[in-house]
C-alpha cells in the first residue's frame, strides 16, 4: 500500500479513536442534558457508524471498540421519562463504579491509535525501502529520526493529530526524495488546480512589509548615478565596471558588491539598479537566448522582525521566483504542493522553516541553471540580524556553479572586506560627489531667499555651496539635512553673516549633527521629541509592520490611555497628516519622516512614520537615556499605543493599518512592554477591557476561530476571550493584572472548589474554560523572549492556582514525552511546578517534533 493511501485509512481509524476517548470527559454533564445522555453524545454516536464503516484494516477491532463503546453510553443514560434527581444520581453513580471501565476502554482505544500508527510507518518504510539502501549512513540516520519523530506523533493530543501527522509524514517522505514531483499523466492536477495551488504557496510565503522596504526608499534625485553605466559627462570619474560585469558571461561566477560610509546612498543606488530599465537591458545581453530572471531584496534593521532576518529575505526571494515561474511550484516546494493536493486549497496555511526556504531557493537555482539565467540583487547585508558569516558562506555557495548574477550592499565591515576583496566592487563615496553637488547647487537654487543673497553676493553663496559639497565627505544624507537647515535659515533670517555661522557650526560627522540637532531644541520640542522616539522605538523592535501615520497621531495625543480616544477617519485623517509632518520635522529635526509606501497587506498605499536612515536608530539606541530624562515621568509609550488600537478596532477604522488579526496581535505585544507596576498594568487591563461587548468580541471571535477544536464560544465573556489571547501571544503583564485585580474573583481562575476535585466531575463550562486556555498557555514558539514571557504568564497562573497542579504537571510531562519542544521551556515549567523555580531562561534549542 502506497504512504498517501494508508495515511488516509489511518486518519478514518484515528478520528474514531478520538471518538471514544471523548466519553471520559463527557459523562457526567447528564445532570444538565434534556434527553439524559452527556450533550453531544448522540451525534457522535451517530459519527461513530460512519467512522466505524471507513476504518476498513482495522474494521474488527474498531467495531469491538464501538460495541463497548454503545454498551457504556447506555449504562450512564439517565432512566425515566421525568429524569428527575433521582435519575440523574443514579446514572452518574453507575457511572462512578464503571470508571475502571472506561479507563481500560480509553487504554484500548489508544492503543489501536498507536497500532494504526506503526502500521502506517511500516508501510512507508516498506515503500521507500530500496531508497533507504542507496543512502548513506548519515542520510538513513536522519530519515531514522524523523520516522521516530513519527511515531511519537501516535500518541500526541486529537487536537492537533491530523495536520500534525500529515505534515510529519510528508516531512519524512521528502527527506528520502520519495515525494511525487513529476506523476503519471493521469496523476496529474489539471491546469486550474495547479495554478490554485501555486497561488496559495504564494500567499504563504508573503508577509505584510514584503515590498515595503524599497518603497520607503527615496527616488534617486534626477540626473544622479549616470556613472555606473558610463553615461553622461564620466570622463573625470573612475570606471566603475558595472556595465561590463552585468553583460560578460564569466561574471556570473563572481558577485558585485556595492560598498561604502553610512549613508552615502547605497540602497539609493540599488533601487535604482532595480527598477532601472536599462540595467535589465544590460543584463539581457548576458542571458541571451536564456530567459532573464530577476529577484531583490532589502535588509531593514529598524524595520520590522521580518525584514531584518535571513527569513523573510528568502520568502521574498522564492515569492519573486515563484511569481515569474508558478509552474515550478510543486518541484521547488513538493512538501507544500502536496500539502495543498492532499487538503485542498481552502487547508491552513503551513509554515514555511527557514532550512527549507534554503532548500527551496536552492533547488529553483539548480533546476533553472539550464534553461534561464538569473540575477539576484540583496541591498544591506550589514542590516541583517543573525549570523553573517553563515548567511554570506550562503549567498556565494548559491552562486557556486550557478551563473548566476549576484549583486550585494553593505557597510565596508571587515567581515564583507574579507568575503568579497577578490571581487569586483565600488565604493560610494568616491563616485558620489558630482551627485552631491547637484544636489546642493539645484536645491540651493530653488531657494528664494538664496537667490536674493546671490544677486547681492554671488561669490558668499557659491562658496557656501563649495564648502558643503567638501564638507559632506561623500555622506549624501548629512548634506540633504545640511542644506535644508541652511534654506530654512536663510528663509527666517536672510543674513549671509548669521547663516554662515549656523554653517560654521554644523559637524561634519552624522552622529555629531543628530546631537546638535538635539540640544539646540527648546525643552518643550525635546519633551515631545521624547514621546515621539518611544513609540516609534516600541513598534519597530517588537511589531511586524510600519506604524500607520494615524495610529501614531492618536498615540502621540494620548492624555489618559483608560480613556477612549478619537481615532481620525476618512477627510479627518488627511486634514492631519500635514500637521503631524510639520511636528515631525520640528520636533525632531528630520530624523523621523512621514512616508508613502505599499505595503503587501494593504491594497492601496499608506502613510506611515519611520526613522529618515538606520545612522539615527543607532544614534538613539547610544543615546537612550538621555531621551527618557527629555521625556515626561513615567510616561508608558506601550498604553498610549494600545490606547489608540483600541480606540481604532472601536472606531471600525483597523483596515487602515492592517487586518484585525495584525491588529489583535499588535495590542497583544505592544502590551508585553508596559512599565512592570501594580499600576501600569491595571491601567493595561483597563484598555484591553474598555470596550463594550461587540466590537472586540466580535472581532477576537475571527481570531479564535483559526483554533479548529476551540470553535464553542457561546457564553464565554470577553474576560475569557481577552485571557485566551493574552496567553496566546504571551503578555503576562494582563495576565498578572487579571490576577493582582481588586473587583472579585477573576473569571480566569478555577474557582477554589473545584482545584481538588476530579476534572470528571467539574462542570462541562469549566472543562471546557480550561480546554481552552491550557491548548494557548502551553503552546511554545522558539524565541527566547517570548518564551520567558510565556513562562512568566504561566508562573502567574500556576501562583494563583488556575488548575490543579497535578493535571497540570501530568500534562506538561506528557507532552515532553511526546517530543514537544523547546524542551526547555516545558522543562522549566516542570521545574517551577515542583518548587525548583520558573527560570528565566538564557538560551533554547528548537528541538520540537517538526
Amino acid at each position: 500500500m502506497d504512504p498517501i493511501s494508508a495515511l488516509s485509512i489511518a486518519s478514518g481509524i484515528v478520528a474514531f479513536v478520538d471518538f471514544g476517548a471523548k466519553l471520559v470527559s463527557l459523562y457526567s454533564e447528564i445532570r444538565t442534558s434534556h434527553d439524559g445522555r452527556p450533550a453531544a453524545l448522540s451525534t457522535l454516536e451517530t459519527d461513530s457508524h460512519e467512522l466505524s464503516r471507513n476504518a476498513t484494516e482495522a474494521k474488527d477491532r474498531c467495531d469491538l471498540a464501538e460495541e463497548q463503546l454503545r454498551k457504556l453510553v447506555n449504562s450512564v443514560t439517565a432512566s425515566g421519562g421525568s429524569r428527575g434527581l433521582r435519575a440523574n444520581v443514579a446514572a452518574s453513580i453507575r457511572g462512578l463504579l464503571k470508571q475502571s471501565e472506561i479507563n481500560g476502554l480509553e487504554q484500548r482505544l489508544g492503543n489501536i491509535r498507536s497500532q494504526v500508527m506503526i502500521a502506517l510507518i511500516m508501510c512507508v518504510c516498506d515503500d521507500v525501502a530500496h531508497l533507504r539502501e542507496r543512502s548513506d549512513n548519515a542520510y538513513n540516520g536522519r530519515l531514522l529520526e524523523d520516522l521516530e519523530n513519527f511515531k511519537v506523533m501516535a500518541t500526541s493530543t486529537p487536537d492537533d493529530f491530523s495536520t500534525r501527522t500529515l505534515w510529519s509524514s510528508l516531512r519524512t517522505i521528502d527527506h528520502i526524495g520519495a515525494l511525487p514531483v513529476s506523476g503519471s499523466p493521469q496523476d496529474l492536477p489539471n491546469e486550474m488546480r495547479d495554478q490554485a495551488i501555486s497561488a496559495n504557496i504564494l500567499r504563504d510565503l508573503e508577509y505584510a512589509e514584503m515590498s515595503a522596504r524599497e518603497s520607503q526608499i527615496n527616488d534617486p534625485f534626477p540626473e544622479t548615478f549616470q556613472w555606473l553605466l558610463g553615461d553622461g559627462d564620466s570622463e573625470a570619474r573612475q570606471p566603475t565596471g558595472f556595465k561590463e560585469w552585468l553583460e560578460t558571461e564569466d561574471s556570473g561566477k563572481t558577485p558585485f558588491w556595492i560598498t561604502g560610509k553610512p549613508a552615502s546612498g547605497k540602497s539609493t543606488l540599488m533601487k535604482y539598479i532595480c527598477t532601472n530599465p536599462r540595467v535589465k537591458t544590460h543584463l539581457l545581453r548576458w542571458s541571451g537566448e536564456f530567459p532573464l530572471l530577476m529577484c531583490s531584496a532589502y535588509f531593514w534593521n529598524p524595520g520590522s522582525l521580518v525584514q531584518k532576518r535571513q527569513k523573510g529575505l528568502l520568502r521574498t526571494m522564492l515569492h519573486q521566483l515563484l511569481r515569474q515561474r508558478p509552474d515550478l511550484s510543486r518541484v521547488v516546494a513538493p512538501r507544500h504542493y502536496l500539502y495543498y493536493q492532499l487538503t485542498g486549497t481552502e487547508a491552513p496555511p503551513v509554515a514555511w522553516p527557514i532550512k527549507l526556504l534554503q532548500e527551496s531557493v536552492a533547488k529553483f537555482v539548480s533546476h533553472t541553471r539550464d534553461t534561464h539565467r538569473l540575477a539576484i540583487f540583496v541591498d544591506g547585508l550589514d542590516e541583517f540580524d543573525g549570523d553573517l558569516d553563515e548567511f554570506v558562506l550562503y549567498l556565494k555557495k548559491l552562486q557556486d556553479g550557478n551563473n548566476i548574477k549576484l549583486c550585494v550592499s553593505s557597510r565596508p565591515w571587515n567581515i564583507f572586506k574579507d568575503a568579497f576583496r577578490a571581487y569586483p566592487s565600488l565604493r560610494m563615496e568616491q563616485l558620489t560627489k558630482p551627485d552631491i553637488e547637484r544636489y546642493v547647487r539645484t536645491r540651493m537654487a530653488d531657494s528664494v531667499a538664496l537667490q536674493e543673497l546671490r544677486a547681492f553676493d554671488s561669490a558668499s553663496v557659491e562658496r557656501l555651496e563649495t564648502e558643503t559639497i567638501d564638507k559632506a565627505q561623500g555622506i549624501f544624507l548629512w548634506v540633504v539635512l545640511v542644506v535644508e537647515k541652511v534654506i530654512a535659515t536663510a528663509r527666517d533670517n536672510n543674513d549671509l553673516g548669521e547663516i554662515w555661522k549656523e554653517f560654521e557650526k554644523l559637524p561634519p560627522g552624522l552622529e555629531e549633527l543628530y546631537g546638535l540637532m538635539l540640544e539646540r531644541l527648546d525643552p518643550f520640542l525635546r519633551k515631545r521629541a521624547s514621546v515621539m522616539h518611544q513609540i516609534l522605538r516600541l513598534w519597530v523592535d517588537h511589531c511586524d509592520q510600519n506604524i500607520d501615520a494615524a495610529l501614531f497621531w492618536v498615540a502621540l495625543n494620548c492624555r489618559d490611555p483608560r480613556e477612549s480616544q478619537h481615532f481620525p477617519k476618512g477627510e479627518e485623517t488627511i486634514k492631519i497628516l500635514p500637521l503631524l509632518e510639520r511636528q515631525l520635522t520640528g520636533a525632531t529635526g528630520g530624523m523621523l519622516q512621514m512616508v508613502r509606501v505599499q505595503s503587501d497587506a494593504r491594497p492601496n498605499e499608506a502613510d506611515v512614520v519611520q526613522y529618515i536612515h538606520r545612522t539615527v536608530y543607532d544614534w538613539l539606541m547610544g543615546n537612550w537615556t538621555l531621551i527618557l530624562q527629555d521625556g515626561p515621568a513615567d510616561y508608558d509609550a506601550s498604553l498610549s499605543i494600545a490606547s489608540a488600537l483600541v480606540s481604532g478596532i472601536s472606531a471600525r477604522v483597523y483596515e487602515q493599518f492592517g487586518s484585525i488579526e495584525d491588529v489583535i496581535e499588535d495590542l497583544m505585544v505592544v502590551g508585553r512592554h508596559c512599565i512592570d507596576s501594580p499600576e501600569s498594568r491595571a491601567a493595561l487591563r483597563d484598555i484591553f477591557r474598555r470596550t463594550e461587548a461587540g466590537e472586540l468580541t466580535v472581532a477576537w471571535k475571527r481570531e479564535l476561530s483559526k483554533e479548529p477544536n476551540l470553535r464553542e464560544p457561546v457564553g464565554y465573556t470577553k474576560q475569557i476571550y481577552l485571557a485566551y489571547l493574552a496567553l496566546r501571544y504571551a503578555c503576562a503583564p494582563y495576565i498578572q493584572a487579571e490576577v493582582e485585580a481588586k473587583d472579585g474573583e477573576s473569571e480566569l481562575l478555577t474557582p477554589r472548589r473545584l482545584l481538588h476535585m476530579p476534572l470528571f466531575l467539574w462542570d462541562a463550562g469549566q472543562r471546557r474554560k480550561l480546554k481552552w486556555l491550557l491548548v494557548v498557555a502551553l503552546d511554545c514558539m522558539d524565541d527566547l523572549y517570548w518564551i520567558n514571557m510565556k513562562l512568566k504568564c504561566l508562573e502567574t497562573l500556576i501562583q494563583a492556582d488556575f488548575a490543579p497542579r497535578r493535571h497540570l504537571l501530568k500534562r506538561i510531562q506528557d507532552m515532553i514525552r511526546q517530543g514537544f519542544g523547546p524542551r526547555a521551556y516545558y522543562q522549566a515549567l516542570v521545574d517551577g511546578l515542583e518548587g525548583r523555580g520558573y527560570g528565566p531562561l538564557t538560551a533554547i534549542q528548537d528541538d520540537r517534533t517538526p
